[in-house]
């Protein structure tokens, strides 16, 4: 009777490890399907941020180099505008 108590109880244990091991597997098999998904989708989303990034930087640098050009236009004509309002001062003042 014992070694049949102990063979039940060896064959219990034989199962239930096989079956542990199967479900294993099978929560192996779905985090790394879960895993695949995810980091494809990572990709995926990524490049398409990635596009997105390198359309904003090209127009910052275009509107950022009009931008400047205005400036240095602004300030062309402000010299420009000093020096004929010294060189009528000077004239104005030098009649005196």
């Amino acid at each position: 009777m014992a070694t049949k108590k102990n063979k039940s109880i060896v064959s219990t244990f034989s199962s239930t490890c096989e079956n542990v091991l199967e479900k294993t597997s099978n929560l192996n098999s779905l985090a790394l399907k879960s895993t695949e998904k995810t980091i494809l989708g990572v990709i995926e989303t990524a490049s398409k941020w990635q596009s997105i990034s390198e359309k904003t930087v090209k127009n910052g640098l275009k509107i950022s180099a009009d931008k400047q050009e205005v400036f240095f236009d602004t300030l062309d004509n402000a010299k420009g505008h000093l020096t004929n309002g010294i060189n009528r001062s000077k004239k104005l003042f030098s009649k005196n």
